[in-house]
């Protein structure tokens, strides 16, 4: 079994994450714990990544891993050694920041017409139900699909937004609370802007 715990320090409403191998022996002795600097250190690009495996899965890991891809860096291998060991106060201050966001886009998608939402409880993404949205019509054209959807948006709104058919979803979209509130309304007031067009 493999376990992505990339957004571990990434929850909210009081969930805190239960790591699957901590369950017991037998479950840790058949997981690949896998971790990485990217969500939680803000370190996307710096591309460090770990896992926590038996010790024969992990030299089958990294006798593949050795022969297909090229080692990290020295200053990213540093810099997440630093990340990883030194003050951890802002990574709460961080998560602090996503719980405001994400309360907010919640809040706002909330109250738009054709769309909703679940409130996520971790990382910081909302997938935004649009199968109502997609059976309308904008400037006498069905819109049809998520990808036409995200397609008016970035094109006519000036709002780029994630389309989920590869994340096996075609009726949603994907929106980032990952930046900051100014860009969050602008962002928001848009889509909104383009729901109440449709007919």
């Amino acid at each position: 079994m493999v376990s992505d715990e990339i957004y571990e320090y990434l929850t909210y409403d009081g969930i805190k994450p239960v790591s699957i191998g901590s369950l017991g022996d037998d479950i840790f002795a058949h997981t690949i714990t896998c971790n990485g600097m990217a969500k939680s250190y803000s370190m996307t690009g710096w591309r460090i990544g770990y896992t926590g495996a038996p010790l024969p899965v992990a030299k089958v890991m990294s006798s593949i891993q050795s022969h297909q891809t090229s080692n990290p860096n020295s200053i990213a291998q540093k810099a997440s050694f630093e990340a990883l060991t030194g003050p951890q106060e802002s990574v709460p201050a961080m998560r602090e920041q996503f719980d405001r966001r994400r309360i907010y886009m919640c809040e706002q998608i909330e109250q738009m017409p054709h769309v909703s939402a679940i409130r996520p409880q971790g990382a910081f993404y909302v997938f935004v139900d649009i199968s109502e949205a997609l059976k309308l019509s904008y400037n006498g054209k069905k819109v049809g699909t998520c990808g036409e959807f995200a397609r008016i948006l970035i094109e006519e709104f000036d709002t780029a937004v994630i389309p989920c058919a590869d994340f096996g979803f075609d009726d949603h979209i994907r929106l980032s609370y990952a930046i900051n509130m100014v860009a969050i309304k602008k962002g928001l007031d848009r889509i909104e802007t383009f729901l109440k067009h449709l007919k």
